[in-house]
């Protein structure tokens, strides 16, 4: 009785955890995350994992399940490059909370930046990432438009012009009136303004 009671309640608890300990998540999967994080093996890790991952669902399934809480734990240095690079290119969508608080933790590369790097976030590796998985980033992206902090609203504008799509403009366009800042709106109104005149040339 006492071992029946016992197996119950170890698979009441295995159950209630949501373990499968018959599954096993792929060797070699964990050996190329474990190369991710060494700054020696970090750039073959990834592109080995792009690669694959463009091709084999059961990789990007990996990647999207594991990759967030790597950004999350890695500091600024080439494993978090491409960690977060590996998210926008692979559009992985549920990274985009861990690149919202990225970005709100004002993670750039900084250096001198001209206009047109900015405009391509290639200052702003986390920014470039949502702008690359797109649409499933937009909402939480326009709730950084709502922050006390200039640069914020002004990455996400530059964001959601990177993205470009009638939902990102829109998210711009209604932004526009609230936004008190005089270099932010300007910004916005020429996103807002080319956009309109290259529909018109359609």
């Amino acid at each position: 009785m006492r071992w029946m009671i016992s197996s119950m309640l170890a698979i009441g608890l295995t159950s209630g955890l949501g373990l499968n300990l018959t599954s096993q998540e792929p060797a070699h999967l964990q050996q190329i995350f474990t190369d991710l994080q060494s700054s020696a093996t970090s750039d073959n890790a990834a592109a080995q994992l792009r690669k694959e991952a463009e091709s084999d669902t059961e990789t990007r399934r990996y990647v999207a399940a594991h990759l967030p809480s790597l950004i999350k734990d890695s500091g600024p240095g080439s494993v978090w490059l491409n960690e977060v690079r590996l998210a926008g290119d692979l559009k992985i969508s549920e990274a985009v909370p861990v690149l919202i608080d990225q970005v709100m933790r004002a993670n750039t590369q900084g250096g001198f930046v001209t206009l047109t790097r900015a405009l391509n976030l290639d200052n702003d590796p986390p920014g470039k990432a949502l702008a690359q998985i797109g649409e499933p980033a937009i909402v939480v992206v326009g709730h950084l438009l709502e922050s006390s902090d200039r640069s914020v609203r002004f990455r996400a504008c530059y964001i959601l012009a990177k993205i470009g799509s009638a939902n990102a403009k829109g998210m711009l366009r209604n932004h526009l009136d609230k936004e008190n800042d005089r270099g932010i709106r300007h910004f916005t109104q020429n996103v807002l303004d080319a956009a309109s005149q290259g529909s018109e040339q359609r």
